[in-house]
């Protein structure tokens, strides 16, 4: 197997502080082609964050970078298969091992020597970036992998569980629900795709302490998008599933998604995700509480007065001294920069932030946050760059804030008021038809990447890795 390099340039700010030696920052990095970030977890024996996307190098490549604390580039690799492109759309640390590992999910174009369409992509690689085990897992038709978490299973120890969007080959081009459940050198232990007569997808997967899973995304009701969660054994067994219509108004429908859902010290399932009105470009995010027979608890959603339309991706779960908190985060619409907001458990709004750079017509999203072991949140995502000196650039940006949602880059974020509200919603029950998937193994080609970072001011902070280079590697 191909093992290369591309080396990223990356513009930094870093304020360290003086109550906290946990420095937050705000960093971009760019490799002078389009790179995109959708997915971090955090490094914990090398502090830092590892994150997954892709580079347009060519006709686009799956991309990982490690960074330090301070969110320098340690290391960024694409990893190709034969066919055209790839793409990561999730990474995750495994908790089990005593040295950092990390396992990516995304997709990979047809293999020009295998009879299936796009793929899953599975690859797992240790601390430096090395391949360790490359997996795609396919059905007869086009699979997609949106999310990987880790798992300890109580019948097979240590494993990932993963799942996307089957695209079945039907006249209608049908999208259906995939989960994969891999032990942790992502052999396969179980697979389902759930499939109706209509379009569904999910976004997210979260291990339940109970020893099964549930799953969040969206399924079409009566012409409408409708939140789609779903509850299964830990052998990947519908428990429950149901359809939720989010009803701003008794005269207004709205398309509702689900992105992210976790279960909180309750026993709770907590889910956000977007609803965006019918006939108009409103929309909201909201969160979500159901017991675990998925009755509901609570339901919100949420505006800013002074920017109009946002939306949401990603959900921390967070328990605090002051009990479980909620934190969501995705991107206001005008302008499109990067948001969070903290709630309390029941969904009250404890404070907002967003992200602008310092030149107002970029943009920012938080694709996806977490909480760090400092006790403060990171995100990532994607900018697009109007500044950039190489000329407009889709970058990759990183931020890391405190607890309250400061990164400390004064000009790069503010404070915003959040409005709540308390909309009506239906349920609908649900029954899906079942089939499997397969394994297949697989090698990339590893690439070095070439990166520089910027501030959110826009200064370039010169090269931080090598050049480029190719090298030949082999799976352990």
């Amino acid at each position: 197997m191909k093992k290369t390099t591309i080396l990223f340039y990356c513009a930094l700010m870093i304020l360290v502080s003086p109550s906290n030696t946990f420095a937050q920052f705000q960093t971009i990095l760019d490799s002078f082609q389009r790179d995109f970030s959708h997915a971090l977890t955090e490094s914990r024996t090398e502090p830092g964050y590892v994150l997954a996307g892709q580079t347009i190098q060519s006709l686009g490549e799956p991309l990982l970078i490690k960074t330090d604390s301070l969110g320098l580039p340690l290391w960024a690799y694409t990893y190709s298969l034969p066919g055209n492109r790839e793409l990561f759309f999730s990474v995750t640390r495994a908790p089990w091992v005593g040295r950092d590992e990390y396992a990516a999910v995304g997709y990979a174009d047809p293999d020009p020597n295998l009879p299936t369409n796009s793929d899953i992509y599975f690859l797992k690689v240790d601390s430096m970036g090395n391949p360790m085990v490359a997996k795609r897992y396919a059905t007869d038709g086009t699979d997609f992998a949106h999310h990987i978490e880790p798992v300890f299973h109580p019948d097979y120890g240590p494993c990932f569980i993963l799942a996307g969007i089957t695209y079945q080959n039907d006249p209608n081009y049908r999208s259906d629900i995939n989960v994969v459940l891999v032990d942790a050198n992502g052999t396969m232990l179980h697979s389902k795709v759930f499939y109706e007569l209509d379009n569904q997808s999910t976004y997210w997967v979260e291990p339940l302490r109970d020893g099964g899973f549930a799953i969040v995304g969206y399924t079409i009701i009566n012409d409408y998008r409708d939140v789609l969660v779903m509850k299964l054994d830990r052998y990947l067994n519908q428990v429950w599933s149901q359809a939720i219509d989010i009803i701003p108004s008794p005269w207004m429908e709205s398309h509702d998604i689900g992105y992210s859902i976790k279960e909180d010290q309750d026993y709770n399932l907590v889910i956000t995700g977007t609803a965006q009105y019918v006939n108009s470009s409103d929309y909201k995010p909201f969160l979500m509480s159901l017991s675990q027979d998925g009755a509901m608890q609570w339901l919100k959603t949420y505006s800013l007065p002074d920017f109009g339309s946002s939306k949401t991706f990603s959900l921390i779960n967070n328990i605090s001294t002051t009990g479980t908190e909620n934190v969501i985060a995705g991107q206001i619409d005008n302008p499109k920069h990067a948001l969070m907001i903290k709630t309390d458990i029941n969904g009250n709004v404890i404070w907002g932030m967003i992200y602008p750079p310092i030149n107002n017509t970029s943009t920012t999203e938080a694709k996806m946050a977490i909480q760090n072991s400092s006790g403060g949140y990171a995100f990532t995502g994607t900018m697009y760059n109007t500044w950039n000196p190489n000329g407009t650039s889709y970058d990759v940006h990183l931020v890391e804030t405190d607890s309250t949602g400061s990164s400390n880059a004064v000009d790069c974020e503010k404070k915003v008021e959040v409005l709540v509200d308390k909309p009506d919603y239906k349920k609908y029950g649900l029954d899906f038809m079942e089939l499997e998937l397969k394994e297949i193994d697989t090698e990339p080609k590893r690439v070095l990447l070439k990166l520089k970072t910027y501030d959110c001011y826009g200064n370039p902070k010169g090269f931080s890795l090598n050049a480029t280079t190719t090298q030949n590697c082999a799976l352990d």
